[in-house]
């Protein structure tokens, strides 16, 4: 005779939406969850992604803005405006994408 598996009395309940669960665990947990070197290394980490995205920040759109400008006035690149947003082509760049031959003229050197 071949013994049958005892059946387990199931712990977890089914979900109900019309009942809470309340057998969460406390908070804050009696654990230590991580290292206190790993959460100063945290801080440390957190302080320089800060300073990195500053710097990233320095020139922002107006400097950007300003050197698309100056691409336009050098004929460099073409504005055209689409709705509320402006585009910055580039027609020469345009001319080797759509013909066959791979020839353009040099832009005039200023200084």
């Amino acid at each position: 005779m071949s013994k049958k598996p005892e059946k387990r009395a199931n712990t977890v309940s089914a979900w109900r939406p019309d009942q809470p669960y309340n057998a969460l665990p406390l908070l804050p947990p009696t654990a230590a969850l991580e290292t206190h070197t790993i959460l100063k290394q945290c801080i440390l980490a957190r302080a320089a992604l800060a300073e990195l995205k500053q710097a990233a920040n320095l020139g922002g759109r107006h400097a950007a803005s300003r050197y698309l400008k100056r691409l336009v006035e050098l004929g460099v690149l073409k504005e055209t405006t689409m709705g509320k947003d402006k585009l910055f082509i580039h027609p020469k760049l345009m001319r080797l994408l759509t013909q066959d031959s791979n020839e353009f003229t040099r832009y005039p050197t200023t200084r």
